[in-house]
């Protein structure tokens, strides 16, 4: 084949693959359009954000409280305040509230010998303590010395003596060897008060009785107190000797109050805080279109981006395929003839 013949040959098969490139990119140019189209014609949809509720916490308040003033029966001290004191005895006390109307005070004693002599004083304060001697008798002061005694009632002091030569039995128990019974007097003023009862004991003498005569035995006294003072005289370690200082049990109890407890009558004045509420506050779900965006060098088909170039036509590929290796093939025997010449 001339030369003329196989470039005239070659300027078809380019023609023919340029018209063919052609007609394939006006196909491309016609599916971009359908795909622009496709998407104005569709609505766009929107993004909801999700609701987002902003929690809020009110402010804690306190509310004041108010502690009743305590009344009459609730002071914080008690209204009678009795010591009982004693140049022989132990000494003792007790309190009271306001609702005490009487007091006993009593000293006892338990002695392994039997008494013999005894004479003793006792002193109060008669403002606040008061003797009813209907009820301070000689058998009720000591029983133990019942009829074989006396008593005297004097302002603010009783006086006691008792002598027997058949002497007292306080051998058995702790027997009372005092025991007045007083009176509370009223208290106009409302203070507390603090009072003492003061025995004194003059005389004690103790002996141990004759087993012929029953009357004390000559020699064998026991001076355990003379004209006020205890005898320390190691004669007296005989006699065994148990002593003990008591009053009517007292009956004031501090009072308590409830900690945090508002009282009712005091309610209504009381200054009370209100709790502050504060609304829930909600925000607003945005909603934002959402723009298409449409890239520079894709193309949409079917919702699916794709290049655009597109190679899913089998048959045209394999055309064009074709007509290129034939080309070649064309080209390379002709190329081959022309060698051989």
């Amino acid at each position: 084949m001339s030369k003329k013949a196989t470039g005239a040959l070659l300027a078809l098969i380019l023609t023919a693959l340029f018209l063919f490139s052609g007609s394939l990119t006006a196909l491309a140019e016609e599916d971009l359009e359908a795909v622009e189209q496709t998407e104005e014609a569709a609505p766009q949809e929107a993004t909801t954000l999700p609701e987002k509720t902003v929690p809020t916490t009110a402010p804690q308040t306190t509310e004041p409280t108010t502690v009743p003033a305590p009344t009459y029966s609730q002071f914080h001290y008690p209204m009678l305040t009795v010591n009982a004191i004693s140049n022989y005895f132990g000494k003792a006390y007790a309190e009271y509230t306001e609702y005490t109307k009487e007091v006993t005070v009593t000293y006892r004693l338990k002695a392994s010998k039997r008494l013999m002599t005894t004479r003793w004083e006792l002193v109060y304060d008669s403002t606040v303590l008061r003797i009813d001697p209907e009820k301070n008798t000689p058998d009720t002061v000591c029983p133990n010395m019942k009829g074989r005694s006396a008593i005297a009632f004097e302002q603010d002091k009783i006086t006691f003596s008792a002598t027997d030569l058949k002497l007292y039995d306080f051998s058995a128990e702790e027997s009372p060897f005092v025991q007045i019974v007083f009176s509370v007097a009223d208290n106009p003023t409302q203070d507390p008060l603090i009072t003492k009862v003061d025995l004194t004991v003059n005389e004690l003498w103790a002996s141990e009785p004759n087993p012929a005569t029953g009357y004390a035995q000559d020699g064998r006294e026991f001076i355990l107190v003379s004209n006020g003072l205890v005898n320390e005289d190691k004669h007296n370690d005989e006699v065994l000797v148990s002593k003990l200082t008591s009053l009517t049990p007292a009956n004031y109890v501090e009072p308590t109050y409830p900690p945090t407890t508002q009282d009712d009558s005091t309610a209504d004045s009381a200054e009370v805080t209100e709790p502050t509420t504060v609304p829930e506050t909600t925000v607003e779900p945005s909603v934002m279109p959402t723009e298409p965006t449409v890239p520079t060098d894709d193309s949409v088909s079917d919702g699916v981006w794709e290049p655009m170039v597109k190679t899913g036509r089998k048959l045209v590929a394999f055309i064009i395929l074709c007509i290129v290796s034939g080309a070649a093939t064309v080209l390379f025997i002709l190329r081959k003839r022309e060698f051989y010449k």
